[in-house]
């Protein structure tokens, strides 16, 4: 009896843990400034499995209504915000490769003895925030939220709840590949970066290993994951990093036409800041050399000796306006220097020593 109590208690106790890795969990804190200060800890984020209303197997918990006035309290309203319905947690529906935006409701009351809250937050690398203040629909409060940081609201009493709308970033781009067989075949292919990802297979970024490439005369497309081997390959490949830098990412197209075709067709789909290189495999860039900007394809018209691809992406590097000033004396031998003053997007107010 005791080691099936034990066995149960175990599975409890894995299905908790299983349940609480959320696609995304950002915590909010809320505190007031009384002479004991309190303080209350509160999550959103998206989950695959997450619903709008009280998801149990989230951690999610209905809250009785807010206590009486001068006792301290924060939650999260859960739609349609009406105040029916809060949690200390609020999940909505996604993954960790979420876009766009998600409005969440924050509702909070300070102790009798403080004058003010304070709201702070921790942002990861792929999502940013505004507060707003919902009585005004963010005419008096307005803030902007990245990374790490708080606001304090000075007159709580009156604001008492906030709109807090995140926006969540990823950066994923589709490679088309499709080739000219009689019934044309076509697969999407993404790749990109994620801050959680690895070289490996990320099953929760919506990487799936998949099985040896079929037999010649078949249509297939894949991107072949470091290092570049063949041995794993995904039709999606999601490298670390929050940002593209100058320099490049190399990632890997494997593809095959079927019997019937005879050619295969790369598509692509940049943002304006983003530029890309196609380089075959096989003479390293000797015979397929293609630069992606924005918009385009490129044909492979001998796909059975370029069956593979390098596609190096990094950012795309915008043009430096530098202008030259002369300055110079009359001295018997004259004395010149050459100073340069311009715009530069990466330049600040002070010293940019990789500027030169």
């Amino acid at each position: 009896m005791k080691n099936r109590l034990l066995l149960i208690g175990l599975i409890v106790f894995f299905s908790a843990i299983t349940v609480s890795a959320q696609s995304i969990s950002i915590p909010i804190t809320i505190s007031d400034n009384a002479a004991s200060p309190n303080s209350q800890l509160l999550y959103l984020g998206v989950d695959t499995s997450a619903s709008d209303g009280i998801d149990l197997g989230l951690g999610e918990t209905e809250l009785p209504p807010m206590p009486p006035t001068g006792n301290f309290e924060a939650r999260l309203l859960l739609p349609s915000f009406s105040g029916s319905l809060a949690s200390r947690i609020d999940y909505r529906y996604g993954t960790k490769m979420q876009t766009g935006e998600i409005e969440y409701r924050l509702r909070y009351q300070k102790h009798t003895s403080a004058s003010s809250i304070n709201v702070g937050w921790e942002l990861p690398a792929n999502a940013t925030g505004v507060l707003k203040d919902v009585a005004t629909n963010g005419v008096v409060i307005n803030i902007t939220m990245q990374g790490s940081g708080s606001f304090t609201v000075i007159n709580p009493s009156a604001f008492n709840q906030l709109k807090l709308y995140i926006t969540y970033t990823s950066l994923s781009f589709p490679v088309t590949i499709s080739d000219n067989a009689a019934s044309p075949n076509s697969a999407t292919l993404y790749f990109g970066l994620h801050p959680e990802a690895t070289d490996g297979i990320d099953l929760d970024l919506g990487e799936s290993e998949l099985p040896p490439m079929p037999p010649s005369g078949n249509f297939e497309a894949r991107m072949l994951l470091p290092a570049f081997s063949g041995a794993v390959a995904s039709y999606k490949d999601f490298r670390n990093g929050t940002s593209f830098t100058n320099e490049a990412y190399e990632y890997r197209l494997r593809y095959q036409k079927h019997s019937s075709a005879t050619s295969i067709t790369i598509a692509w789909s940049l943002p304006s800041n983003i530029i890309g290189v196609l380089k075959d495999v096989a003479t390293n860039g000797v015979v397929i050399n293609v630069t992606m900007l924005g918009s385009g394809s490129y044909t492979v018209t001998n796909p059975n000796s370029f069956n593979q691809v390098k596609l190096f992406v990094s950012r795309k590097t915008e043009p430096i306006l530098e202008y030259p000033i002369t300055i110079s004396d009359n001295a018997s031998s004259p004395n010149s220097t050459t100073l340069s003053f311009g715009l530069h997007p990466e330049a600040t107010d002070s010293v940019d020593l990789d500027l030169g």
